[in-house]
């Protein structure tokens, strides 16, 4: 059976990330997960190692043996969770909040790709400062103990998960791809396209 060793940062990135493969690859995996700020963690050999970040690898790199193959996943928006972003009117000002600048900006920018640009964001992080009193908004992917005490409106998107462009990675080096591909394509046009219908419906009304 194909080996694949997970890394993250949180646990509940790691919960995301293993149940994202699971239901995409079923039992073809032999998966083992840890998160760098909860676990402890082992050497890995003769596995295909998935980090979640640079920063991630950097922590765990000398664990690895020479015999893994590592990839450092792209990462993305979990589309099941941003239909809740749809009860916010538009051009409302809104705190993107996440652990540190630039991933909040990376995640504003996620949000205007899928077409969640109908309302302003404001990256904020721990280190930020800004007056938040003005916010009755603020969407999280996954950190909603880093909102201000201020705000009651939160929406958690749920971690982000990685992308298909990292899932075909992953078929390819285990010798999956063939026999996956079509499946796991068709789950994400399905999705996008009832994604797009409900931001359809919001933009209309």
């Amino acid at each position: 059976m194909n080996k694949l060793v997970i890394f993250s940062g949180t646990s509940s990135t790691k919960k995301e990330i293993v149940e994202q493969i699971k239901n995409l690859l079923g039992d073809s995996l032999e998966i083992s997960a840890y998160a760098t700020d909860d676990d402890v963690l082992h050497p890995i050999s003769n596995s295909l190692v998935l980090v979640t970040s640079h920063l991630i690898l950097d922590c765990v790199k000398p664990l690895i043996k020479e015999n893994c193959k590592t990839i450092i996943a792209r990462r993305t928006l979990n589309l099941s969770n941003l239909d809740k972003i749809l009860y916010i009117n538009p051009n409302e000002n809104v705190l993107l909040v996440n652990d540190t600048y630039e991933t909040a900006l990376e995640s504003i920018e996620l949000l205007k790709n899928f077409g969640f640009d109908f309302i302003n964001y404001t990256p904020y992080y721990p280190t930020s400062d800004i007056d938040t009193s003005k916010f009755k908004y603020a969407i999280t992917p996954g950190e909603p103990h880093l909102v201000p005490h201020n705000i009651k409106n939160i929406i958690n998107i749920g971690p982000r998960i990685i992308d298909i462009t990292t899932i075909v990675e992953i078929l390819s080096i285990l010798s999956m791809l063939n026999q996956k591909s079509h499946n796991i394509s068709a789950r994400y046009i399905n999705k996008i396209i009832s994604l797009n219908r409900e931001l359809y419906t919001k933009i209309k009304t």
